[in-house]
């Protein structure tokens, strides 16, 4: 696995906040409709969560008896995913592979089904490593499998740019991060 010099981790003290930041189970009530309608046909086929941050989708999948392997890069998130898992009698099996270098973790067509969920994408600022990324996943799929990437609001935010910077920032609550004690909102656009 080859980690790249950009990699930040998060501080032990912001993962430690992210379960209220995105609050699991309010997530899967907008969240669940869709994994299921995703892994239907799945029993039996691994999956792979390849940015599982805290655990939310790979252990509501790894509780409907789906076979998941939990990808997050950073070690704070991990910990935090299980121990959440763990008070839910969880077991989450572990990666941390870095996405441009995934293929170094598992060999070609292990996996039926591929999540990227929260945006998770757009954590990469280039595009090359965003195309290396989706080459290296792509490559990790069966024929006939899924990959599924999650695009919620940057089309929002990158067309009212100038408004959610002076303030008008929309935020439901009800999809990526539906926490009621700890608001985001972008400070800079790019």
């Amino acid at each position: 696995m080859t980690q790249s010099v950009r990699y930040t981790a998060f501080s032990h003290s912001l993962a430690a906040y992210w379960p209220s930041f995105v609050d699991c189970p309010k997530r899967l009530i907008t969240e669940a409709p869709l994994l299921d309608r995703i892994t239907w046909d799945a029993t039996g086929e691994p999956i792979l969560d390849a940015c599982a941050g805290i655990g939310c989708e790979s252990i509501y999948l790894r509780k409907r008896g789906l076979e998941v392997t939990s990808n997050e890069i950073d070690p704070e998130l991990r910990a935090v995913a299980s121990t959440i898992a763990g008070s839910q009698g969880v077991h989450l099996q572990f990666t941390g592979a870095d996405w441009r270098s995934i293929g170094e973790a598992f060999p070609p067509i292990s996996f039926q089904t591929i999540l990227l969920m929260g945006n998770s994408l757009g954590l990469l600022n280039d595009l090359k490593e965003i195309l290396e990324s989706l080459r290296q996943l792509y490559a990790l799929l069966r024929p006939g499998g899924k990959l599924v990437l999650d695009q919620r609001n940057y089309d929002y935010i990158l067309n009212r740019r100038e408004s959610i910077l002076r303030g008008d920032f929309r935020y439901s609550r009800r999809y990526v991060y539906c926490g009621e004690s700890i608001t985001g909102r972008p400070l800079k656009i790019s």
